[in-house]
């Protein structure tokens, strides 16, 4: 039995290992979402002036399209009781929305900008309180010191099993911000289809949805860091610190699962 314990632990601390050299180093790059997000594939092919030529092109026959739609409604109306959309708000309405969407990609950028400063500001600001780095790697240090909650486990394989924790947790981790990133990611690619659905009243749902996909995901980043935040703040409560410890990973494992489930935003009509 020993014999097994050994090679898990050996084989788990390899694992450990791999992990400790690259996992803390990528999780801190994927969750932390900034304007340099455009300076890479495809963002930065679909960012070029070239393309954004192409998307104004796209963008101008679907104004067309919906114009001659109007116009064929307007015809329609000459001839029966049908209800129609008032012409200047029509024209209003168009103008406002085709503009919102030719510059989607730029919104979006703001919008991360704005959201990567708030972010850092709550950062910068929650480190100068623990005094504190606030990243991945100090959990790390600290599930492994968990020797309390480890008490009842003989020594022999309590390593390994410290080690399995950390390795799921990061593991798990790295899966969910790699989907937020690439749901990121794909809002900001189909921003300006996301815009130009507010012209329709039918399809403006698609706006909505697109909206809190994108909000949700951004602002889990700061989350993240109050949720670190706080067993950092509660080390000096030896009684109770292993709990913390543990729940608060809980709460990110689960918080990020659930935003990652679609069924999460549901469908705004």
């Amino acid at each position: 039995m020993n014999d097994i314990i050994s090679n898990f632990n050996t084989i788990i601390n390899k694992l450990h290992s791999s992990i400790k050299t690259e996992g803390y180093q990528m999780l801190d790059e994927i969750s932390n979402i900034d304007t340099s997000i455009f300076e890479k594939e495809p963002l930065k092919t679909l960012y070029s002036k070239d393309n954004i030529d192409n998307l104004m092109l796209i963008i101008s026959c679907f104004i067309i399209a919906i114009i001659i739609y109007y116009a064929i409604k307007c015809l329609i109306n000459l001839y029966s009781d049908t209800s129609i959309e008032n012409i200047y708000f029509f024209i209003i309405k168009i103008i406002v929305i085709s503009i919102l969407s030719l510059n989607s990609f730029t919104i979006c950028k703001q919008i991360i900008n704005i959201n990567y400063l708030f972010c850092d500001t709550i950062s910068c600001f929650l480190e100068e309180i623990s005094g504190k780095k606030l990243d991945y790697e100090f959990l790390d240090e600290n599930i492994s010191n968990l020797e309390e909650f480890f008490k009842s486990v003989d020594k022999v394989s309590i390593n390994g099993i410290k080690d399995s924790i950390i390795c799921t947790y990061i593991i798990s981790l790295i899966i969910f911000f790699s989907i937020r990133y690439v749901t990121i990611l794909l809002c900001i690619i189909f921003s300006p289809i996301a815009f130009f659905s507010l012209i329709l009243s039918s399809k403006k749902f698609l706006f909505y949805t697109w909206e809190k996909i994108f909000l949700v995901n951004l602002i889990i980043q700061c989350v993240n860091k109050i949720i670190i935040f706080i067993p950092v703040v509660s080390k000096s409560e030896k009684e109770i610190y292993s709990s913390i410890l543990i729940g608060s990973a809980f709460i990110m494992f689960k918080l990020n699962k659930l935003v990652g489930d679609i069924k999460f935003y549901g469908q705004n009509k």
